[in-house]
């Protein structure tokens, strides 16, 4: 029994170590998190939101240019520029100029006060410390006194405001709101513009209920996110999305040292095979040079 038994044991040890080793060379992708999910899925119902609004303000202007008069094309033009800037803004990482600003630490340099070097203080004699100090004094006096300048704090409005104040999620809700109220009164105007001009009732019945669909999706958007700003969910989803950056970096980083540490397997085995060669074809020819030498 125990010679049949001591080598199952072995080779489920070996097995055991295989499956190791492959799972070693394996590395697993970084998985999508509830968060993610989440917010991409808000991501997403608002840039879809935007682009209806694009498309219901746009095809008028292109499908019957001159039935339009100059106060409805200035309007449809700037609810577009609205809505391309939202879009913008709901990818910071492709456009990083719309992201919130972090507040950095303002130097010594910055102020305009430049900090004293260590190797010219240590190399200076004493006379000349003294004098310089003195002399520094003597200008003290005849410049006048200037407030002290402190760096801003992160807990100062201005260290903490972003570049567009859009880019908080409340003033972004607000916004979105306000686009869908004036979707909804130029559906008004345009149902009345089509009853006056005694349009088809399919072609009033379409533009009012894609007018009105943008509208009412515009303001359930704005909604949603005026509720997430309150809950200061904003926090939470920049903090997600930098760690899932962090987990796929990561992940980069494990698969090229995995790739570099395989080519250097596979030189070492080019460079190992080549040196066998060689030795064979040296006792190759050392055989072959005794035989010659036996035959003459």
């Amino acid at each position: 029994m125990s010679d049949i038994s001591g080598p199952t044991s072995s080779d489920s040890d070996d097995d055991d170590d295989d499956d190791e080793d492959d799972d070693d060379c394996e590395i697993e992708q970084p998985h999508r998190t509830l968060g993610i999910i989440f917010f991409d899925f808000v991501r997403c119902v608002a840039v879809s939101a935007n682009c209806r609004c694009v498309s219901t303000q746009l095809m008028p202007l292109f499908l019957a240019w001159n039935k339009q008069d100059a106060l409805s094309v200035a309007l449809r033009i700037f609810i577009t520029l609205f809505s391309l800037l939202l879009i913008l803004v709901e990818f910071p990482g492709v456009f990083p100029f719309l992201q919130h600003e972090t507040p950095s630490s303002t130097s010594s340099k910055a102020i305009g006060i430049a900090p004293p070097s260590a190797s010219s203080s240590s190399l200076s004699s004493p006379s000349s410390s003294t004098m310089s100090r003195s002399t520094t004094s003597s200008f003290e006096r005849l410049l006048p006194k200037q407030p002290a300048v402190s760096p801003p704090s992160s807990s100062s409005p201005a260290a903490t405001v972003p570049p567009l104040y859009v880019v908080n999620w409340i003033p972004r809700g607000i916004l979105y709101a306000f686009l869908g109220l004036v979707i909804l009164e130029q559906s008004i105007v345009v149902l009345a513009r089509d009853q006056a001009r005694h349009a088809s009732t399919t072609s009033r019945f379409l533009d009012g209920i894609f007018v009105v669909i943008s509208g009412w999706v515009m303001i359930a958007s704005g909604a949603m996110y005026v509720l997430l700003g309150m809950f200061c969910l904003q926090g939470v989803m920049e903090r997600v999305r930098v760690e899932d950056g962090e987990r796929w970096r990561e992940y980069y980083e494990r698969v090229d040292e995995l790739e570099n540490e395989m080519e250097g397997a596979k030189e070492r085995e080019l460079i190992a095979g080549g040196g066998l060669a060689k030795d064979s074809a040296d006792e190759g020819e050392e055989v072959e040079w005794g035989r010659d030498r036996e035959g003459g």
